[in-house]
């Protein structure tokens, strides 16, 4: 999130000399956290394998690679490279994975997974070197720049915390909660929840490819009539059209999202029984998916308040998701095995339209945010301005 951030000023201030610098950067630092993380786990803690072990760890780190490319890439808004990367790898990855794990079993399939893996971030890496400057300088810089952007690893952190935080608590706790190799897991709870997140693709692929577009547009009419010093009637009339845009968009991501889970939860017995899940993991999957459906909300809430840089906003809600998630999900032991789920539910819920509303809030007010709140000039007032 932070180097999205930087490159987004990077290229508004048309200073992309730098942006091999923060490639350097933003690699070496999610190689290096990936390794503080995984190797620990999987060499000191996982009963795994020597092969199974470090093929795990590069597992790990090709993930990390991933993501930092993709960072890039999608700055260049350049779709069409991650589209055919994604295709191509994960086909490599299922046939080396199937191939591979038949004859060395645990580690075949992690180092089958890996091959496609590689396959990605090598694809995206390629592109990304073609593209972008290759001297590598002001390398000092990007710690003071970094500096100020502090909340958006706050938002970052906080936000996977509170995704995650119902799987921890079930697996730590909850009586019908499995370990193996010496990692406690609860394959239901697991299964479940995954399976009810790809209820969410439809609507964030909606989300990237025409609501944020037409968005964007009016996002950056506004501004630029403000930079160009436009009226007030002027801009005015740019922000109705802004939250015209960005509300009408809202409202047909709500209309695609109900539309997908209420298939999806009609669909649950059938659903069950194509995945092979176990009849148990109905319930957690109907709370799952309509969960899903307001956790796409609170991404896209998130998204929006980055475009309008409202920091302590997005800490906020993040911090609601994992607080909420945290006590949804002991509240769900607690309740029995018939609520596992919603406690997610209903923490996705309650944070979802606490970021729409902040959405709607802000936005509503854009004018004054822009010129008092997040004036540079004034930027020492703006939290008391918030």
């Amino acid at each position: 999130m932070v180097a999205s951030r930087m490159m987004a000023d990077m290229i508004f201030a048309r200073r992309m000399g730098e942006a091999s610098s923060l490639i350097v950067a933003l690699y070496a630092v999610s190689l290096g956290a990936s390794l503080l993380v995984a190797a620990p786990l999987f060499f000191l803690i996982a009963d795994l394998s020597l092969s199974a072990s470090v093929a795990a760890v590069v597992n790990f780190g090709l993930v990390a690679a991933v993501w930092a490319g993709a960072t890039f890439i999608t700055a260049l808004k350049d779709y069409w490279t991650i589209t055919i990367a994604f295709a191509v790898g994960m086909i490599m990855a299922f046939v080396m994975a199937l191939w591979l794990g038949g004859m060395y079993q645990t580690s075949g399939l992690l180092w089958g997974f890996n091959i496609g893996l590689g396959a990605i971030a090598f694809a995206l890496l390629g592109r990304i070197l073609a593209e972008y400057p290759s001297d590598v300088r002001n390398v000092q810089n990007l710690g003071k720049r970094l500096r100020p952007l502090w909340p958006y690893l706050v938002v970052g952190a906080l936000h996977n915390l509170g995704g995650w935080s119902d799987k921890w608590i079930m697996w730590w706790t909850a009586p019908e909660a499995q370990s193996a190799i010496n990692l406690p897991f609860y394959s239901h709870y697991d299964g479940a929840m995954f399976a009810a997140y790809l209820t969410m693709i439809p609507a964030l692929a909606a989300f990237t490819l025409h609501v944020e577009t037409g968005f964007f547009e009016r996002y950056r009419r506004f501004y630029d009539d403000i930079a160009d010093h436009a009226t007030l009637p002027e801009i005015t009339r740019a922000h109705k059209n802004l939250m015209e845009t960005l509300f009408g968009g809202l409202r047909n991501l709500v209309v695609l999202q109900a539309a997908v889970t209420v298939t999806a939860l009609l669909a649950v017995p059938t659903l069950v029984e194509m995945l092979d899940m176990d009849f148990r993991q109905v319930g957690m999957l109907r709370f799952g998916i309509l969960g899903a459906a307001f956790h796409m909300l609170i991404v896209v809430a998130t998204i929006l308040l980055c475009y309008f840089d409202l920091r302590y906003d997005n800490m906020r809600l993040q911090a609601v998701f994992l607080g909420t998630n945290v006590i949804g999900a002991i509240g769900s032991i607690a309740a029995g095995f018939p609520f596992y789920g919603y406690g997610y539910f209903l923490a996705a819920m309650v944070t979802a339209l606490y970021g729409l509303w902040l959405v709607y809030r802000r936005v509503g007010k854009l004018p004054y945010i822009t010129f008092v709140t997040n004036n540079p000039s004034l930027r020492s007032n703006a939290d008391a301005l918030i």
